[in-house]
This record gives structure tokens, sequence and C-alpha cells, in this order.
């Protein structure tokens, strides 16, 4: 998955070499930034204050350009969001 923020930034999801996790990056036209490694990396999107938001199997995480602040990533939250909402 490949997404481009307001300023040109790339942020990639690949799988690494031992193809049990996905990594988030970003590609800034230069070099490639890792931010963020977990069991599956989805829906790459910038909100308006230039955040990055992406969702994995554990929960949904927020890259505010220094650092990644996870919410409800509670074991089984996702599997009980699809039980309420099925």
């Amino acid at each position: 998955m490949c997404s481009k923020d307001k300023a040109g930034i790339l942020w990639l999801s690949e799988g690494e070499m031992s193809g049990s996790h996905m990594t988030l990056s970003r590609y800034d036209g230069r070099s490639f930034t890792r931010i963020k490694s977990d069991n599956q990396i989805f829906g790459i999107s910038e909100d308006s204050a230039g955040n990055i938001w992406f969702g994995t199997a554990n929960g949904v995480y927020r890259y505010d350009g220094k650092s990644v602040t996870g919410f409800n990533t509670a074991p089984g939250r996702m599997s009980q969001w699809y039980e309420m909402n099925d």
C-alpha cells in the first residue's frame, strides 16, 4: 500500500523479509525511514493537521512526525467491535 501526503512524502506499508510483520515507512525522495512494524498495516491517511493515521491488526495509530500513538489497541478489541456491529 502506498499513500502520498500534502508535502509529497510517500508512505508505504510493506512486508518484511521474514513474512511475519509489515513496516510503515516514509520516503522523502532521498531516503526511507521506518516508522512502525506490526502484524498488518493498512489504511494510511493524512489528517488536516498533517498527522499520519494508519490501521493495523492491533488497532489504529497516529504518527505526528515525532512519535507514534496507539488508540484502541487492547487485545481482542477489533473482534469485540465486529461482534457489536454485525
